[in-house]
């Protein structure tokens, strides 16, 4: 498994922010077959240090950059 950094600007936190540096499990994108395949948003599943499942996901207009390493 790889470790993974995460940042989700698109939480709008005040003037904290936090980093979740986990194992990725699984990660998949979805798109609206009515629509051409437009791109909706995408889920991630990750398993931290306790081995906790954690789900995240993003919708459409939020903004989400990751990084493995």
């Amino acid at each position: 498994m790889e470790n993974v950094f995460l940042c989700c600007d698109a939480f709008q936190l005040s003037q904290t922010s936090y980093f979740i540096v986990s194992s990725l499990l699984r990660f998949g994108d979805s798109h609206n077959v009515n629509k051409n395949g437009e791109f909706m948003g995408i889920n991630l599943i990750f398993l931290d240090e306790k081995n906790f499942v954690i789900h995240g996901s993003s919708q459409l207009l939020a903004q989400v950059s990751y990084v493995l390493n």
